[in-house]
């Protein structure tokens, strides 16, 4: 089982890493510094929403180690609202371009958005993109 860190981390280091992204910020989930705001560019923070750990039913699953663990990851898509819902579509489309790399590392085995929404707080649009990734046995 890989940690949530390192989850997040590897996450952020290989997209931000896509040429295809230069222009997007990356970073985890309420890092602890101040953002500049209004944002000025593209901006994606990454987190988890939550981790599901499927119990062992009997004593033969467990002493093999089986308990199947998924992780839901959420990834933030900010963009500044002067560039309207289009900068979020646009910044999703390469996001999942770029997400084959990020499928090879990890066991992804789904993927959904939500609505576009507006953060009077970041005076942003925002459009969540759900990562569910099968994170092996748990225990």
């Amino acid at each position: 089982m890989t940690t949530c860190s390192s989850i997040i981390s590897t996450i952020c280091e290989t997209l931000a890493k896509n040429t295809n992204l230069s222009d997007v910020k990356f970073m985890c989930e309420f890092p602890g510094i101040k953002q500049d705001l209004p944002l000025y560019q593209p901006t994606v923070s990454v987190g988890i929403d939550g981790l599901t750990v499927e119990l062992a039913e009997d004593s033969v699953r467990l002493s093999e180690g089986c308990a199947p663990c998924t992780v839901s990851v959420n990834l933030r898509i900010c963009v500044p609202k002067r560039n309207s819902g289009m900068g979020c579509y646009n910044v999703l489309d390469r996001i999942i371009t770029a997400c084959g790399s990020v499928i090879t590392s990890f066991k992804v085995i789904g993927m959904t958005t939500e609505e576009i929404r507006y953060s009077s707080s970041l005076d942003a649009l925002v459009l969540s993109l759900g990562i569910v990734i099968n994170n092996g046995n748990a225990f």
